[in-house]
């Protein structure tokens, strides 16, 4: 019997953007982010807004696009932009990615505990989520 191979969880690339408005970017490459589960891929196109918190708690967590929850933020964002994975999975794949990306313990938890709290109405708005859906990609493994 072979042993099943172990798969490093983290990001396959460095994220490329173009800003389009104040807060808001697209996605000029593929973002893809691999565990020993899924392989997520957020596509070239994905319209988003980076860390999308109140500008009185950049300091305090991160700015929404210079620091290292930046990519975590993407994919969360893609998850539930397109509904492709349950909430709470999609929030734990969030704490996942920003512990991959170095993001400081209190950091990645503040920032899990506020999509827990307070991520209900993103995740549940179905506008535009056909279009979502053919931009972001889950393979199960």
């Amino acid at each position: 019997m072979t042993p099943k191979k172990r798969v490093v969880m983290g990001f396959k690339n460095n994220l490329k953007v173009e800003k389009i408005g104040d807060q808001d970017y697209i996605l000029l490459d593929d973002l893809v982010y691999e565990n020993n589960a899924l392989i997520i891929t957020v596509k070239s196109g994905f319209w988003f807004d980076a860390i999308s918190i109140p500008k009185i708690f950049w300091t305090l967590i991160d700015s929404p696009f210079t620091g290292k929850a930046v990519r975590a933020a993407t994919i969360h964002d893609g998850l539930y932009a397109s509904q492709a994975l349950p909430r709470a999975d999609c929030d734990k794949i969030f704490l996942e990615c920003m512990k991959c990306d170095g993001v400081s313990y209190f950091k990645r938890y503040a920032m899990y505990q506020a999509v827990r709290l307070g991520g209900r109405k993103a995740y549940e708005n179905t506008e535009d989520l056909e279009h979502y859906k053919n931009l972001v990609k889950v393979v199960r493994k």
